[in-house]
């Protein structure tokens, strides 16, 4: 029941159980349109072929191949008209060597 708690406590609470769980997180955030990863954990980074740090290090963008990064473009500028958009999203990512993950 994480709506009775502080959201720094839910958030904390939330993040150890997908530790817990090896459950691959990624968190990002937008800000003032610049999208910038605040979290990674190492399930994620072990799935896109590198260390924790290497993904935080790394823009969000970067790991989506062009065709990828045109489309989730085209939605976010639709999103941010006011248009409905898709509640889950299917893509890949591209590992350091290369290789599609999706």
């Amino acid at each position: 029941m994480l709506g009775a708690l502080p959201p720094n406590v839910a958030l904390k609470a939330l993040l150890g159980a997908i530790e817990s769980a090896g459950v691959g997180c990624t968190i990002i955030l937008e800000q003032n349109g610049r999208l910038e990863r605040v979290y990674a954990n190492d399930a994620i980074a072990r799935t896109f072929g590198c260390t924790r740090e290497e993904m935080l290090e790394r823009a969000p963008m970067d790991l989506l191949p062009p065709s990828e990064r045109a489309r989730l473009g085209v939605m976010n500028r639709a999103l941010a008209a006011g248009e409905k958009g898709a509640i889950a999203l299917e893509t890949a990512v591209v590992r350091p060597d290369g290789t599609s993950v999706p």
